[in-house]
């Protein structure tokens, strides 16, 4: 009564007889599908029981696994948003389906991520009418500071403070000494004390 979708035709057995006409205990796709046997003449015939009306019975054909090997790519990409988030993006894939955290599964391939915030994408090729889901793939990024403000070096002079060249996350309010924003410092590191007066000589 339990089979595996195979793409051939499978069939459901019960003995063949004069008396009555099997239907639809052949069949191919996966679902649960109905047999009904039928008595061919009900005024002179009848079954064990005494009744007369069709009798039905149910098999299963069951989803068949995906091939081996059969996972989509997972490309994960990161776009800045105005307001200092991120969205993530999964690149889609026809026939596949989302997720973020890898147990609920849509259409919706993208999500909203925090400054900063790590983010896993998992795809899969999506069950159909004959198949189980496929195995998933995943990607994991980080959302870092976006842009960042860059502020040019400036020389100090006698009554004012210079900097070095360095950058600076509006959001995280965090300083960098360079612009992909692995080196981080403080602001004291980014000030050049202003030189002061020499009044040191001759006059």
């Amino acid at each position: 009564t339990t089979f595996t979708y195979t793409g051939q035709e499978q069939t459901y057995t019960i003995a063949e007889s004069d008396y009555y006409t099997i239907s639809g205990n052949v069949q191919t796709n996966a679902g649960t599908h109905t047999v009904t046997v039928s008595l061919k003449d009900k005024n002179n015939t009848a079954w064990s029981d005494g009744t007369t009306e069709d009798k039905t019975y149910s098999f299963v054909i069951n989803k068949a696994e995906p091939q081996e090997g059969y996972v989509p790519d997972c490309e994960l990409t990161l776009t800045e948003n105005t307001d200092g988030t991120f969205t993530a993006a999964i690149t889609p894939v026809d026939g596949t389906e989302y997720s973020f955290d890898g147990q609920n599964w849509s259409n919706d391939n993208t999500k909203k991520v925090n400054h900063k915030e790590e983010v896993t994408g998992y795809i899969r090729y999506a069950a159909t009418e004959n198949y189980n889901a496929s195995a998933a793939a995943s990607k994991t990024v980080k959302a870092g500071h976006g842009t960042l403000e860059h502020y040019n070096a400036v020389e100090p002079t006698c009554t004012e403070d210079g900097n070095i060249e360095y950058y600076y996350c509006p959001v995280c309010k965090e300083y960098f000494s360079d612009a992909g924003a692995q080196s981080e410092i403080g602001y004291s590191d980014t000030v050049i004390a202003k030189k002061g007066h020499d009044f040191s000589g001759d006059f």
